[in-house]
């Protein structure tokens, strides 16, 4: 059953990425999320507005549902230590992004991944955060270490490919922690309903998961 799922997982967080999107591990295990992003993600596609213009607004009323996100809170990060250190920007942001305040919810959010996977793999360098970096824990438990290291994969790829890597196009609408945290970008499409989506789900990764 685990090796179904991560098989399964994997494919659709590959097309996914394609899409310069990233599949929240948590959700994907909780009520329909799995079914909505086999649905979405089902075939891999190049990234597009239209497409994503399309997917946001399904994609938040499934996962803003209060009962849903709710849980989702407790469990996911109220519960645990290394998520809950984080717990007043996660909360700050997340309030912001049922107002539609999409600028606020950024700014909450996205300076908080790069400590949060730092906390999560034992990253000792103090400027590099790459996966390459990364101490991806192991348990002795073949089917376990495999999906460790599967979300893990999926966490890096999208992060080393995408959001942290360095841009000097001011004007894109992806995800960029380096145009944003330096001033430099100069599109207000940027603050969007995805963006926010997409740094939620990197923020969801149960960090349980990852203990040994």
């Amino acid at each position: 059953m685990i090796n179904t799922w991560i098989d399964d997982f994997e494919k659709v967080s590959k097309n996914a990425l394609a899409a310069e999107w990233f599949v929240s591990p948590l959700e994907y295990s909780w009520g329909d999320g799995k079914n909505h992003f086999d649905k979405i993600f089902r075939d891999g596609v190049t990234p597009h507005p239209s497409f994503d213009q399309m997917v946001s607004p399904t994609l938040y009323r499934t996962t803003m549902q209060v009962d849903f996100r709710a849980k989702m809170t407790v469990f996911a990060f109220m519960r645990e230590t290394i998520a809950n250190s984080y717990g007043v920007e996660f909360e700050s942001g997340l309030l912001a992004f049922y107002q539609l305040d999409y600028l606020a919810c950024l700014s909450q959010w996205i300076y908080v991944i790069e400590g949060y996977c730092r906390k999560l793999f034992s990253v000792t360098s103090p400027s590099n955060v790459k996966y390459s970096h990364w101490i991806i824990p192991t348990t002795g438990d073949t089917t376990r270490d495999r999906l460790i290291k599967c979300l893990a994969e999926a966490l890096g790829k999208y992060l080393d490919g995408i959001m942290f890597k360095r841009e000097s196009d001011p004007h894109i609408e992806r995800l960029s922690r380096h145009l944003l945290l330096h001033g430099n970008l100069e599109n207000k499409d940027f603050f969007s309903q995805k963006n926010c989506l997409i740094l939620m789900f990197l923020l969801e990764p149960d960090p349980k998961v990852f203990q040994a």
